[in-house]
């Protein structure tokens, strides 16, 4: 009788530690899992679509600064035709630049945002809902057409780069993440089963 408690006992807990184990296993299975859609779904597009807002920003702006180092002193060797087709050269290259590029990707981004912002941290969801809500605030206005007075001097200053920067430093953490060899999967996927998320 008591070898067969005995057996018994052993069978409990080698099922018990199988058991656990497989919790454990499946717990960095799931991790995986949801760092990948992470990664996949959310954090690699809207990465890829900021950083095409912010190069686009940029190459406007060293555009204007082109435009008025060459074109805008008086002592420049241009005809007035010529500043005034550079002028206008660079005022159409900025809106093709907001029509063809940083509208649709601001697009996309909001369809991101609706479909997998669950995929999202918090501060991060804030963050490009905020500026993106700012940004249609702003397109709305400078679509009115108001009275000189009325008109913003400059588009509202957009926050695309900061946003940038909070959204590139989630996207290492979760690469490194899932990078990991075992032994920090094994961590994460325990922390991920016993956290609130």
């Amino acid at each position: 009788m008591s070898s067969a408690m005995t057996s018994l006992g052993y069978l409990c807990v080698g099922t018990l530690f199988g058991l656990a184990v497989m919790a454990i296993v499946l717990a960095v299975a799931r991790r995986r899992r949801t760092v990948d859609q992470n990664l996949s779904r959310a954090y690699g597009p809207l990465h890829a679509l900021l950083s095409e807002n912010v190069a686009a920003r940029a190459k406007i702006t060293e555009l204007e600064e082109r435009l008025m180092s060459n074109y805008a002193a008086e002592s420049s060797p241009y005809s007035a035709e010529e500043k005034k087709a550079a002028a206008e050269g660079f005022l159409s290259a900025e809106v093709k630049t907001r029509e063809r590029v940083i509208g649709p990707n601001r697009e996309r981004m909001r369809q991101i945002v609706g479909e997998w912002g669950h995929l999202l941290r918090d501060d991060d969801y804030l963050s490009l809902t905020a500026e993106l809500s700012q940004a249609t605030a702003a397109r709305v206005l400078a679509e009115l057409n108001l009275p000189k007075g009325m008109r913003d001097q400059r588009p509202t200053s957009d926050k695309e780069a900061d946003v940038l920067e909070q959204i590139r430093v989630t996207y290492l953490e979760l690469s490194r993440e899932r990078r990991a060899g075992f032994l920090p999967a094994l961590l994460q996927g325990i922390k991920h089963t016993f956290s609130a998320d």
